[in-house]
């Protein structure tokens, strides 16, 4: 255990792990993304299962980039990725790991996207990435996720993923004035392997499937 917190320690005084899957590029968040943060903010529809307050000017922006600075300086630190196409620079959401637990080997999960890039599997390949890193090198036993049972894509990810339905926590979530019910979710280090397996599978035919039928248009 003094092991994996001297790990943790030195994550956090020499360097933020940046993250990349075929589409996407995982970073550190800077000050230059606080435009893109208050933008994603400003679709009260994308955000209305969001989990936390809205973000309503560019001084709120910063203040929650400064966050995730601070955030990698705890004395156990967690860490919040800007989300970027590498085909087009410029942050299109985050992924984030919070309350790390060196004695438990425990985090919980959160995460969001802009609305123009919803539903194009950006969210499913950053959260697998994100996941790999967490129980491969920071060898985490359990990753906990919390949803509003009414975010049907953030519950199916998450079920793509294997987490598992842990049960319905009432009022534990507080935003927009009022209170909501959230569904709690987790996955153990030993869930994980399969359903990296299952989804490298599912991108292979995907990847397969686009390339026959970039060939059949090309061919046309």
């Amino acid at each position: 255990m003094a092991l994996r917190y001297c790990l943790f320690q030195e994550w956090r005084m020499t360097f933020f792990p940046t993250l990349e899957t075929p589409r996407l590029r995982l970073r550190k968040m800077v000050v230059a993304d606080a435009p893109a943060m208050l933008a994603m903010h400003a679709d009260a529809e994308s955000r209305q299962w969001a989990g936390y307050n809205a973000i309503h000017d560019l001084e709120g922006a910063m203040d929650f980039v400064n966050w995730t600075d601070q955030l990698t300086q705890r004395p156990v630190p967690g860490f919040c990725w800007a989300i970027e196409r590498k085909d087009a620079p410029g942050m299109i959401g985050q992924c984030n790991f919070t309350q790390c637990d060196a004695a438990t080997l425990s985090a919980a999960l959160g995460y969001e996207l802009a609305a123009p890039y919803q539903g194009r599997g950006f969210m499913n390949e950053a959260i697998g990435r994100v996941l790999n890193w967490c129980f491969l090198h920071l060898q985490l036993m359990r990753i906990s996720a919390t949803v509003h049972p009414d975010n049907l894509p953030s519950i199916r990810i998450l079920q793509r993923w294997m987490f598992q339905r842990e049960g319905l926590l009432r009022s534990a979530g507080f935003w927009s004035g009022r209170h909501h019910d959230l569904l709690s979710f987790s996955l153990l280090a030993t869930e994980f392997a399969p359903a990296y397996a299952l989804q490298a599978q599912v991108q292979a035919a995907t990847l397969c499937a686009t390339a026959a039928r970039a060939e059949e248009l090309a061919e046309a």
